[in-house]
Formats: structure tokens, C-alpha cells, sequence
């Protein structure tokens, strides 16, 4: 079971269900009903909120994708990391959500242990590498993708 935060248009969804994934549950607050489309049909569920780490709502500049998480016009409902976790209790987690992965640090350590994790971080990874070893996890840093976007791995 994977858990996709930032599925975008669904298309690592549809890669993730080729290579075997049981199911995927995506979340994704501003692309989600083209994400419902490509899904159709698929062991997946789209739901139309961003990750965060309480719930509510954020105001967020959609200009295009892979811009990062900024405050703009764009309204969205916000559920808490810790409850899509414990609710879906998934075996991988992806995240490419524009900054919604400093939801991380709001975690307890119990529910993080249990998945592996793919992380896009925006902004300086030490933080997240940091919360993530204390888990348990080991934690490599996969590459840099800008100076401060870098992919994270932990693995149990």
C-alpha cells in the first residue's frame, strides 16, 4: 500500500501500480480531479486535501508545477499527517508536495516506523534527516535536484 502526498496529476500513482503496489491512495489539493481521471478504473483513491500537520486550511500560489509551497489564492483544505498515516497505514510513502514534508517534524515517532519514505524537501534537508534517524530510519539523501530541493530516502 503506498500513500502519495503531492499526486499531482497521478502519474507516479499509475508507475506505482505498475511495479506492483497493491493500492495507492493520492492527495492532492489542486490537480486531484485530473488525478481521479488518469486513475479510473485503478486500485487507487484520490482525496482533495493537501497534507499538513493540522487540519484547516492554507492559501497557495499554484503557478505552475514543482514552484514550492507559498502563500498565494489558491485555497485548500488541510488534513494532518499523523491521521492519514494512522488511517491508512501505508508501506511506502511518497512525498513531493512542495513543502507540505516539514509536516514531518510534527510526528510522533511510532507511525513514521512502520513505512518507508521518498521525500522531495524543500529547503534544507538536515531538519527532516535528522527527525527521520530518530525514528530509526536510515536516512540517505538520493540527490539534489537544485540547491535547496533535494530527494530523501529512509528505510527501516
Amino acid at each position: 500500500v503506498v500513500l502519495d502526498v503531492g499526486g499531482y496529476i497521478g502519474d507516479t500513482a499509475l508507475w506505482m501500480l505498475a511495479k506492483g503496489a497493491r493500492f495507492v491512495h493520492i492527495y492532492e489539493p489542486v490537480y486531484w480531479r485530473e488525478a481521479m481521471q488518469n486513475l479510473e478504473g485503478k486500485p487507487a483513491a484520490v482525496y482533495p486535501y493537501a497534507v499538513w500537520w493540522s487540519a484547516g486550511e492554507l492559501e497557495l500560489a499554484v503557478d505552475a508545477a514543482s514552484t514550492g509551497l507559498r502563500a498565494g489564492s489558491t485555497r485548500v483544505r488541510t488534513v494532518p499527517l499523523p491521521e492519514v498515516i494512522d488511517v491508512h497505514k501505508p508501506d511506502i510513502v511518497k512525498m513531493d508536495c512542495e513543502g507540505c514534508e516539514w509536516a514531518i517534524l510534527y510526528m510522533p515517532c511510532e507511525p513514521m516506523r512502520s513505512a518507508q519514505w521518498v521525500i522531495e524537501v524543500h529547503g534544507p534537508e538536515p531538519p527532516i534527516v535528522v527527525k527521520l534517524e530518530e525514528y530509526g530510519l536510515s536516512v540517505g539523501v538520493v540527490t539534489r535536484l537544485a540547491p535547496l530541493v533535494s530527494v530523501v530516502v529512509a528505510r527501516r
